[in-house]
């Protein structure tokens, strides 16, 4: 039967070590957050506002779907 030539150690570590689109996708996320999260507490009114909305429609939880979207028959019946 035939076995492989790595150690554990090299095995776990070719596992979970990060790509570097991986960290170049986690460095621009975290960019736009403290973009956005910065506008919203520095900026003018308008952008400010806009940055805060932007942020509630990141949570978790969003608020409840309307009866409009929870009835997908009715909105392809009404396309055609």
């Amino acid at each position: 039967m035939p076995t492989a030539n790595t150690t554990p150690t090299e095995a776990a570590e070719s596992q979970g070590a990060p790509t570097g689109l991986q960290t170049a996708v986690a460095v621009f996320t975290m960019g736009i957050v403290g973009m956005v999260v910065t506008t919203a507490l520095y900026g003018p009114k308008e952008n400010s506002d806009r940055a805060l909305r932007l942020i509630d429609r990141w949570k978790r939880n969003p608020e409840p779907a309307s009866e409009e979207d929870t009835a997908p028959i009715r909105r392809r019946a009404r396309r055609k």
